[in-house]
């Protein structure tokens, strides 16, 4: 596997070159059978760790039958050690026998008491849903692994494959961080670092990926890595060069240029993972009955999927993005361009924005609402990837309403469209398909928007806020529990948006915040925390419920910070 080894759970080390211990063998080989239940003593848990050594040595020198046999003889011997079908599990995995390795890593996880065993067990768990490619089950597993795995040898390797699943399922923004996290606790593995080059690669960074790759000499690189990260390597930077002018994104529309300058500092400061290998242009269009806007647009991306994947990632962190049906000029700007990369003028291009009604400033439809500004964004993300063909070309807006009796709400409006016929038109597909709709008697007012908009297409990206210290006012109402934790603000709260709206029927009642912590020796984490909830009995049966669907959780020790406390967050997920 390459240097670094000692770091690996034991059943891993399957080839790195050790001297040869067959001899050793001999000592087990009569051994008796052993009986479900009972305790093993000082001298037989001795023999048991000194056997699993033997064993582990044998495969790390390649001899793969041998090291099978020991491990059967010590699972018949010990047959409530999970250690001797670990180390059968990961042989079987290494041999692409999925359903054995299954179910050997399925009674482990059975018979294991300590928490690294049940980590392990989980860990080979995870590993085999990926060879069979159940992507959900390995998500599951690892992340159950990834509560018991802390300090344990099996934390790097649980980071490393949640980044394959977070890879896999196109969050490279998330896949980063782990595979991060993962070369803290493994320093250059070359696994890890083979992991973190094609998913720098396949998010379209591949400058980043390239000077990655180069940092390390060819000897780094295990067998097979180098050519495939070089082939990788090639191809995705023929994909961008060979596209006709390379796909591309729209991130900000604003009245003045300087406007949507200013919206590309700040995005491409606080998203540098995700845009800062990208280009920007500024592009001047005049809508009629509207007027004259800057349109912000980055580029280039191999192909319409990457630009996709690069909005998804972005909405699912709050920001405003869709794809532009227009092409990336290489080196010649759109017509109107000003603020570009250097490049000169194109042909003009027809304003892509809706017609709007010469006697009506558009009508608007309302597609959710929900207790939260974030609930609202996260819907506009899901809606909008996943009804791109009606809902693409349309701008959104939250708009906080108070109900009396019922509370605070925030509406999610999109527009604008024609006339109310064309809302109508537009509802009626939705419905079709499943989707929540219904027209608004407002009509969408140009530039300024609703009264009460919060985060419109049009708004201006906010600062970045001070990130405050979890003080917890021992006195206020209320249980809470942690969602999550993250090594960014932003990426708590790209968690909330996934989870509020994945586990929506859980947690849509619920307020949320981010708290900043510094570990020693760690560093600084922003934690995700939810509520209040009535009680610590109400946060357990949330955290239950949570984990039965595969979310991690935990209960805090903590009460709900009190309203205005010092040092607490506010709601709703503000620093």
């Amino acid at each position: 596997m390459g240097p670094d080894n000692k770091k690996l759970p034991r059943p891993v080390r399957l080839t790195a070159a050790t001297a040869c211990l067959a001899l050793s063998l001999g000592a087990c080989a009569g051994l008796p059978e052993g009986r479900r239940g009972e305790r093993l003593g000082a001298a037989e848990k001795q023999q048991l760790d000194s056997s699993l050594k033997v064993a582990s040595a044998s495969a790390d020198a390649g001899q793969l039958e041998a090291a099978e046999r020991l491990y059967s003889q010590l699972s018949r011997h010990y047959p409530d050690a999970p250690e001797p079908r670990l180390g059968l599990g990961y042989l079987a995995l290494q041999a692409g026998d999925f359903a054995l390795a299954g179910k050997l890593f399925a009674e482990a996880d059975e018979r294991a008491t300590a928490p690294a065993a049940k980590a392990e067990a989980l860990l080979g768990a995870g590993r085999t849903s990926l060879g069979t490619g159940d992507i959900a089950a390995a998500k599951r597993r690892l992340l159950a692994a990834s509560k018991l795995a802390e300090g344990t040898a099996a934390e790097a390797w649980v980071a490393n494959g949640l980044g394959v699943v977070a890879t896999l399922e196109g969050d490279h923004a998330r896949a980063r961080m782990l595979y991060d996290r993962a070369l803290e606790l493994s320093p250059s593995h070359p696994m890890i670092t083979a992991n973190l080059v094609r998913s720098l690669a396949q998010s379209g960074a591949t400058g980043e990926a390239r000077e990655f790759y180069a940092r390390y000499a060819a000897s780094h690189w295990l067998d097979g890595d180098k050519a495939d990260l070089s082939r990788l390597l090639k191809t995705a930077k023929g994909a961008v060069a060979a596209s006709a002018s390379g796909a591309q994104v729209q991130l900000y529309s604003a009245r003045s240029r300087d406007g949507a300058v200013a919206a590309w500092s700040h995005l491409s400061s606080e998203e540098k993972d995700l845009l800062g290998s990208l280009e920007h242009r500024v592009v001047k269009v005049e809508i009629p009955k509207r007027g004259t806007f800057y349109r912000l647009w980055a580029g280039p991306l191999a192909d319409k999927t990457a630009a996709r994947r690069l909005c998804g990632q972005l909405k699912a962190r709050g920001r405003d993005c869709f794809v532009r049906a227009e092409k990336w000029a290489g080196g010649a700007g759109p017509a109107g361009e000003e603020g570009s990369a250097g490049a000169a003028p194109s042909a003009p291009l027809a304003p892509a924005a809706p017609v709007v009604d010469a006697a009506s400033p558009g009508a608007l439809v309302q597609l959710h609402s929900a207790r939260s500004r974030d609930g609202a964004l996260a819907a506009w993300s899901l809606l909008s990837s996943g009804e791109e063909d009606l809902l693409g070309s349309l701008e959104h807006r939250v708009v906080r309403a108070e109900i009396p009796k019922r509370g605070v709400f925030y509406r999610l409006w999109a527009g604008p469209l024609a006339d109310k016929a064309a809302a109508r038109r537009l509802c009626g597909q939705l419905k079709a398909r499943g989707r929540d709709c219904f027209v608004r008697a407002e009509k969408w007012a140009g530039g300024a928007g609703p009264a009460g908009e919060e985060g419109s297409a049009g708004a201006a990206p906010s600062a970045p806020l001070a990130p405050a210290a979890p003080v917890v006012d021992a006195a206020s109402p209320g249980a809470l529990v942690q969602l999550h934790s993250a090594r960014s603000r932003d990426g708590a709260l790209a968690a909330w948006s996934l989870l509020s709206s994945g586990e929506e029927d859980l947690l849509g009642s619920l307020e949320h915040r981010v708290v900043r912590a510094e570990i020693p020796k760690r560093g600084v984490f922003y934690r995700l925390w939810a509520g209040p909830l009535a009680d610590k009995a109400a946060a357990r049966r949330l955290c239950g419920q949570l984990k039965a669907r595969g979310r991690d959780c935990l209960v805090r020790a903590g009460k709900w910070p009190a309203a205005g406390a010092p040092g607490a967050t506010p709601p709703n997920g503000a620093e």
